[in-house]
């Protein structure tokens, strides 16, 4: 009889750091998290999880800086992807639009 044992590596809990600032905020969103050598995905969505935005990150990037200028007030969600880890991390638009 053969037996075949497999064993899944998964860290527990290895988030990635990330920070959106300033918040509340009214045109530009800064967004900086930790830096890795894969390229990430960064994705927002509005409270009630309607898609709107998605980017590649490159590797090794630190800082985003995203235009939301066009988007109304209210409360959003950014999340940041790197392979099977992710973080989110929420922001407010207000202001004169």
């Amino acid at each position: 009889t053969l037996q075949l044992r497999i064993k899944n590596h998964v860290t527990r809990n290895a988030k990635i750091e990330i920070s959106v600032y300033p918040n509340p905020l009214q045109d530009a969103l800064h967004i900086s998290y930790t830096p890795t050598a894969k390229t990430k995905l960064l994705e927002i969505y509005t409270i009630d999880g309607k898609f709107i935005l998605q980017r590649k990150l490159p590797p090794w990037s630190q800082l985003q800086t995203i235009d939301v200028s066009a988007l109304t007030n209210g409360v959003y969600i950014c999340k940041l992807i790197d392979e099977n880890r992710y973080s989110t991390a929420q922001f407010v638009i207000q202001g004169f639009k």
